[in-house]
């Protein structure tokens, strides 16, 4: 969907072991699908701490925004994290 990559879903749906899996092994962790959304932004945006980490961990660019320019910051603090 939208050249949505492994790590996107996984990270979409909350599947940290899977997140953690596919970043050891290699997955780009700054790709981006529609509306250049990364996995940093789903993970914050979703309100998962440990994936938000674990990205970070990998080498996530942080200060990268979506289509409209909003960070993981913003993305973050509209769920309380």
């Amino acid at each position: 969907m939208g050249g949505w990559t492994a790590l996107m879903w996984a990270t979409y749906k909350g599947k940290s072991p899977t997140v953690t899996m596919l970043l050891t092994r290699g997955a780009d962790v700054n790709a981006h699908g529609n509306f250049h959304i990364s996995s940093l932004l789903w993970a914050a945006g979703r309100g998962y701490p440990d994936i938000v980490k674990d990205l970070i961990a990998h080498g996530a660019k942080v200060n990268v925004g979506d289509k409209y320019g909003t960070t993981a910051l913003v993305w973050a603090s509209r769920k309380g994290m």
